[in-house]
């Protein structure tokens, strides 16, 4: 498996993430929040996935303009989660903001498309199926150890435009 394999299994896996919470309309706060919950874990090992592939790109001396608009849509996306975090889970607004959230979120897929599409003439096969190893060693190491990031971590290993711009 390469890193591009791994970002779309994990585009599948947040967008089940999130049909599973909107279906979820009728249950109680708690589940909402714990479908939160595995929502945002979702993403956030997306995000890391994708930020090491838009690291290697900066690095290789690609056109920064796909990568720095993939990492702006990740920002907002983050930044409305952020935000959601902190709504009450259970009023119907809330389910309207999850909606929002999911167009977001695949606006930022469509976005990370360039960057990936680039990856692929700047990148050595081998260094991409490197960055998938890397990643699922992480995530492996971290699931094997019951971890959990909360927010504020989530947010400081982030990639921001302004970072790389």
């Amino acid at each position: 498996m390469d890193i591009y394999e791994l970002l779309r299994q994990g585009q599948h896996r947040a967008l089940a993430r999130f049909d599973a919470l909107l279906d979820a309309s009728d249950d109680g706060p708690e589940r909402r929040r714990e479908l939160l919950a595995e929502m945002q874990s979702e993403l956030f090992q997306h995000e890391r996935a994708a930020n090491s592939l838009y690291g290697a790109l900066l690095r290789s001396g690609a056109e920064p303009g796909a990568i720095l608009a993939a990492i702006e849509s990740q920002s907002m996306v983050r930044q409305f989660l952020a935000e959601m975090e902190r709504s009450a889970v259970d009023s119907n607004c809330w389910l309207g903001s999850v909606a929002l959230l999911r167009r977001l979120v695949e606006e930022h897929f469509d976005e990370q498309e360039g960057a990936v599409l680039l990856a692929r003439e700047h990148l050595a096969a081998g260094d991409v199926r490197m960055l998938a190893e890397m990643h699922a060693c992480k995530r492996a190491a971290e699931e094997s150890a019951g971890l959990r990031l909360d927010a504020a971590e989530r947010g400081a290993g982030a990639l921001r435009a302004a970072d790389v711009g």
